[in-house]
């Protein structure tokens, strides 16, 4: 009956027991279904960060892709002999990466070449203006000379109109005066003679005068063609007058055409500097974008290196979060498959409450976990806008940058012929004003030679026109002395100066 009854009461303590263990039981499968679900909200939300994950990796792709492409452009832009590079997709990022900082590195040498091409540009310039300021000096030689010739031109043309009138006035004069002269020598000797020479003289006067009337007659035709010659010459030396004011004139109007030619060529290289300073200030524009792009370079791998360090800290995290739940789920069913076998197999009740403490403790450190795993999303985030904006306005600067470098290539090729036709002009001016120095020369000695062999042609003839004076009071004289005319030529006051005769 003892034996019944201890069994009786161990039995009713092990079904109390029972009782307890099963209500163990269901609270640890009620706190194992609050830990599923909380298991299902976890990946869920890993689900959601997979997927933002995904779309912020594929839109730093297509931002990436589409600086890469803008960079493509500024390399196109600065040189069609680069060599464009092919871009991939997202799983070989760095090595694109690799290869346009090989394409950077081309652009900054040519970047380079083009300095060296506008500094090259601007000595260029700088020789141009020189060769511009000697031409203008010499274009204003050239009108000084032009306006001497000039002067001196119109002064001959004076003083050989002068000598002219003067040379007719002369013969004139000496014409009356030989005819006066032979008068009173032919009344002297017939008033001075004695009867028998007066009545020779009247005797041979007929003879006299046929001899007079045939001097008189020889002398006009001598002064007759004489004249004849000198209108002639006279004549030609006003044709060559003509035909050097006529080069006189075209010359002036090529130094006219000269001077605004080099004015509308001043304009020109005025021009031309100012588009070389802009080209300049673009040139300079250029290497502070260099500069920029350097660091946009730096910038965006930077970026790229906190991005893949962020995804390794989010996959290490996420893998990290994983492993520990999955420990401590497995903790817990072992936890609790051991407390269940032990208080089945023992007897002892101080032992029951143990497992409640642990459960609590789980959840308490899982709650506090999830806690600090969102506190890190959210930083994570923030980070991740902040390069968003980042690279938003990266990418906008890049844009001008290229737009601003696309229009300075474009104004380049069109400069640089301006200018060779500019370089072509001023050479061709050069030769012309080279030409015309060199014509101006060679007008200004014939034109000397010429003035020259009128003096020698007036002078020769003033001395031939002195020797037929005296051979034409020869015959006058009919056996007097020789001295008697010279001392008549002398005494007279209207003889004849050989400085008058002589000045041109």
């Amino acid at each position: 009956m003892q034996a019944l009854e201890e069994l009786a009461m161990n039995y009713d303590q092990k079904a109390q027991e029972i009782l307890l263990k099963t209500k163990e039981l269901e609270e640890t499968q009620e706190e194992l279904s609050k830990q599923s679900r909380v298991m299902h909200t976890k990946d869920g939300e890993l689900s959601q960060l997979k997927d933002t994950y995904s779309n912020q990796k594929k839109k730093y792709t297509e931002m990436m892709s589409s600086l890469l492409k803008d960079l493509i452009d500024v390399g196109e832009c600065m040189s069609d002999q680069l060599t464009k590079p092919s871009f991939g997709g997202a799983e070989r990022l760095d090595e694109e990466f690799t290869v346009m900082r090989l394409y950077i590195s081309k652009m900054k040498t040519e970047a380079k070449s083009l300095q060296s091409r506008v500094r090259q540009l601007e000595e260029e310039r700088v020789q141009h203006v020189q060769l511009l300021r000697k031409s203008e000096d010499e274009s204003k030689e050239l009108h000084t000379r032009l306006h001497g010739l000039e002067v001196k031109l119109s002064t001959l043309t004076d003083k050989v109109d002068e000598s002219e009138a003067r040379k007719r006035q002369l013969q004139e004069t000496v014409d009356t005066l030989n005819a006066e002269v032979a008068k009173l020598r032919a009344n002297e000797q017939l008033m001075t003679g004695t009867d028998a020479q007066s009545q020779q003289i009247l005797a041979g006067q007929s003879s006299i005068r046929a001899k007079l009337d045939e001097e008189f007659k020889r002398q006009s035709e001598l002064y007759a063609a004489q004249v004849k010659e000198l209108r002639d010459e006279v004549d030609k030396k006003q044709r060559k007058l003509e035909e050097l004011n006529d080069q006189v004139h075209n010359l002036k109007f090529q130094g006219d055409k000269s001077d605004e030619e080099l004015v509308r060529l001043r304009k020109e290289c005025e021009e031309k500097s100012s588009k070389l300073e802009q080209l300049e200030k673009a040139a300079e524009k250029r290497e502070q974008a260099r500069q920029d792009l350097r660091g946009l370079e730096e910038t965006v791998i930077k970026e790229l290196q906190t991005l893949h360090n962020l995804r390794r800290l989010f996959v290490q995290d996420l893998n990290s979060r994983i492993k520990r739940s999955d420990n401590r789920l497995k903790a817990s069913r072992n936890s609790s498959s051991t407390n269940q076998l032990n208080q089945i197999n023992s007897n002892s009740p101080g032992q029951q409450p143990g497992a409640q403490p642990n459960t609590e403790q789980l959840v308490v450190d899982f709650d506090d976990e999830d806690d600090s795993n969102q506190g890190g999303s959210l930083a994570q985030r923030e980070k991740i806008m902040f390069l968003e904006n980042n690279l938003d306005r990266l990418t906008k600067v890049h844009k001008q940058l290229v737009h601003d470098n696309a229009e300075l290539r474009c104004e380049l090729p069109k400069l640089e012929k301006r200018l060779k036709a500019t370089v072509e002009r001023v050479r061709s001016l050069e030769s012309s004003l080279r030409e015309a120095k060199e014509g101006a020369m060679r007008d200004r000695k014939r034109y000397q030679l010429e003035v020259e062999r009128i003096k020698e042609v007036v002078r020769q003839r003033n001395i031939a026109a002195r020797r037929g004076q005296s051979q034409i009071a020869k015959p006058i004289r009919a056996g007097h002395a020789p001295t008697a005319p010279s001392a008549g030529l002398g005494s007279n006051p209207y003889a004849v100066r050989p400085g008058a005769m002589g000045a041109p």
